[in-house]
């Protein structure tokens, strides 16, 4: 059975204050208080969703992996073989409508549970091509390899823009088109 609209709306506005708070401050220093002051709630409303601040972390973490995830399957199911040009084509697509969950990931640099999920999510859509493509014993370590690149490259993009998002996409699709030809 789906959430009703009522709580779906309060969870977002519990997780993008809190996103917001986390732009500034470590998650140790936010306090529940804070965080529901700040979302204009009350503590029994947060506390009717969620059991802590870690808690509603995990689920803004589950949203963003969800989020991939929901974008690689879909993928798969939409065609035979996915080329990196309509991956990361599909990936800035989902970029433009969840800022703030990429904004999260982008700045949350000592959250790595968050980023080993997503490395995972990637890792094992790429090695399904590649491994389809050529299977060969070192396949994991060019997936791993291809997967630092592209959320390292996505990163500093992120943080500094200097050029726009279709560029980088252009760049992270010859990338790993020039892997040994494997996506």
């Amino acid at each position: 059975m789906s959430e009703d609209r009522r709580i779906k709306r309060t969870k977002e506005n519990i997780k993008n204050t809190l996103i917001k708070m986390l732009e500034d401050m470590p998650i140790t220093s936010v306090s529940v208080t804070e965080l529901t002051e700040k979302a204009n709630i009350s503590r029994k409303t947060f506390y009717l969703h969620y059991n802590s601040v870690y808690d509603a972390v995990d689920d803004i973490d589950n949203d963003l992996s969800d989020l991939l995830q929901n974008l690689v399957d879909r993928m798969e199911r939409d065609q035979e073989k996915i080329d990196a040009s309509q991956f990361f084509s599909e990936l800035n697509e989902g970029i433009k409508y969840h800022k703030e969950l990429v904004e999260y990931f982008v700045f949350s640099s000592n959250h790595s549970a968050l980023k080993e999920k997503v490395s995972r999510i990637l890792k094992n859509a790429l090695l399904e091509r590649i491994e389809s493509h050529d299977p060969k014993q070192d396949n994991e370590y060019i997936a791993e390899f291809l997967v630092g690149g592209i959320i390292s490259a996505f990163t500093h993009w992120y943080k500094n823009q200097t050029i726009s998002n279709e560029e980088l996409m252009d760049i992270l699709t010859k990338f790993c088109n020039l892997a040994k030809g494997l996506i």
